[in-house]
């Protein structure tokens, strides 16, 4: 750890981009795991000289724009620990299922969470960016002749990558989806790590926690 930043104050925003056809996330129960994950790893940053002034985590859901009728829910940012009720409630409203054939539109899910209202509260923070898909992505426009598809989406994975850039030197991704080769060149750009998941798997056998914990420091 760099001993600069011993005893700064630290601010963390979460972006979770959940892929919700099938069987993959049960939000909630995420959420009741999430919930551990933060007392647990709070205390043990405390531990470690650092101070987590602000955690926020904020929801970007999933599907297909071709196929169903509310193709993406975004959530607000939650406050830890005192939103977390409100988590729960938002995850309460949210179904699973749909989707048509893979793949999916998890590209433009990463570039609606890139335009999250960051916190700037804080000189030492973390911008992060966590997807989960059973799934390949959709190219970027896919899908842009379907009536819910944003104008202001990237053209290409060459402009998504420059707003990528753009979130600056606290930004970290973390993928947890299959190997294919549009996942593998998002691991070519910086700060982007990647745990290969089996296509088809049941996110309650997916480790997030362990992979996460590396992006606080």
């Amino acid at each position: 750890m760099d001993k600069p930043f011993e005893n700064l104050p630290y601010g963390i925003d979460m972006v979770f981009c959940f892929d919700m056809t099938g069987g993959m996330v049960a939000l909630e129960g995420f959420i009741y795991e999430f919930k551990d994950f933060y007392v647990n790893y709070n205390e043990s940053f405390e531990a470690c000289g650092r101070e987590i002034k602000k955690f926020r985590i904020r929801f970007v859901l999933f599907k297909d724009y071709a196929v169903d009728p509310e193709p993406m829910v975004e959530s607000q940012f939650f406050t830890l620990p005192e939103d977390m009720e409100e988590a729960f409630a938002f995850a309460a409203t949210v179904g699973k299922g749909g989707g048509g054939d893979l793949p999916e539109n998890s590209l433009e899910a990463l570039s609606i969470a890139m335009d999250s209202e960051w916190d700037n509260e804080y000189d030492l923070r973390r911008r992060i960016i966590v997807l989960v898909t059973d799934a390949s992505p959709l190219a970027l426009g896919k899908r842009a002749d379907c009536p819910a598809y944003p104008e202001n989406m990237p053209k290409s994975i060459e402009e998504l990558r420059e707003k990528w850039d753009s979130l600056g030197r606290w930004r970290r991704m973390y993928l947890f989806a299959p190997s294919c080769e549009e996942w593998d060149r998002l691991c070519e750009w910086d700060c982007v790590w990647q745990t290969q998941i089996p296509a088809g798997a049941c996110a309650s056998d997916v480790e997030y926690f362990p992979v996460l914990v590396d992006s606080f420091y």
